[in-house]
């Protein structure tokens, strides 16, 4: 037997589980909640596939040549980045005058990025990376309550050391 690693689901409680619900005339009668699989992820499930998301961001300054990245709906393969030169300009922003953050030129193999270096994008892992990070974000889901929140005996264990 494999071992498959999912998050948790619970039967849809919008649908009952059949993926059905009323009908409209651009979707059909497919259920919005589960997207008519019938399941839909418990909340533990959700604060934990959060979590490891939020584990695969970086700033776009800490990006180095080999990594995958994902950003604005496209990936980047990156292979050179560099740091554009001070900008002698300024900005207005909230009302006070700004100078402008040096930005940041990721050049991918089919195209290239320009952002300011505190710019947040997701680091695509390899497979196994991305199984590492699954067991640890069900190891975490496991750790909480079934409202997502941490126990509170985890909660004193992190705190004591």
């Amino acid at each position: 037997m494999t071992d498959t690693l999912k998050f948790e689901r619970e039967l849809c409680t919008r649908c009952g589980g059949c993926g059905r619900y009323s009908h409209c005339e651009m979707y059909g009668d497919t259920c919005f909640k589960c997207h008519g699989v019938g399941q839909a992820l418990t909340r533990r499930a959700v604060v934990a596939r959060q979590w490891m998301a939020d584990q695969r961001k970086i700033l776009i300054r800490d990006v180095k040549p080999g990594m995958v990245i994902k950003c604005c709906g496209s990936t980047y393969n990156v292979q050179s980045i560099s740091q554009d030169a001070v900008s002698t300009g300024s900005s207005l922003r909230d009302g006070v005058m700004v100078a402008n953050a040096p930005s940041w030129q990721i050049k991918g193999i089919k195209h290239s990025l320009t952002a300011q270096g505190d710019h947040v994008v997701e680091l695509i892992p390899s497979k196994s990376e991305q199984i590492e990070q699954l067991r640890a974000a069900i190891e975490y889901q496991n750790s909480l309550t079934k409202t997502g929140a941490a126990r509170k005996a985890a909660t004193r264990t992190m705190q004591a050391a």
